[in-house]
């Protein structure tokens, strides 16, 4: 039997950094004034690259439910921050679309998730967070759940 700690291992570790970084991005949303929950981010950022997806493309998108992300839609629609517009192709789905102060909260938001990537990364070279991503990338694409073409150049 092999010597398996848990608080040692690779899952573990990503698990732990993962969650480090998600609750320091939500504590300065929040100390910035701004009442954005992790799922709501996540969701933003799909619509910042692209409106117009379905809820079900959200879904997909976030790696998160049906229902989270039903529940995420109406509470960023409560905040007016988004819009649901009937698909004029296919009348059962609807397409979301930012509303302008959810294109604003780009510009304010952006610059914060920066500032929380680089406090993550003190100590480590550029070619070091370029590795580190292209490893992530690699491990993503052996458990078959994401993309295999992961940017290994772009900055944080």
């Amino acid at each position: 039997m092999t010597d398996f700690r848990i608080d040692r291992s690779l899952g573990y570790l990503l698990h732990l950094a993962s969650t480090r970084m998600r609750q320091e991005l939500q504590r300065q949303f929040a100390a910035h004034g701004y009442a954005i929950t992790m799922p709501q981010w996540h969701i933003l950022n799909r619509l910042w690259e692209e409106e117009g997806l379905t809820q079900h493309d959200l879904a997909e998108r976030t790696f998160r439910d049906k229902t989270t992300t039903a529940r995420t839609l109406a509470l960023l629609v409560a905040q007016q921050l988004i819009v649901r517009e009937r698909d004029r192709v296919d009348r059962r789905n609807y397409q979301i679309s930012l509303t302008p102060a959810g294109r604003a909260l780009k510009d304010a938001l952006i610059p914060i998730a920066i500032s929380v990537l680089e406090q993550a990364c003190i100590g480590l070279g550029e070619d070091q967070v370029a590795a580190l991503k292209a490893m992530l990338g690699q491990i993503d694409t052996n458990l078959g759940l994401g993309q295999s073409d992961w940017p290994a150049e772009e900055p944080i």
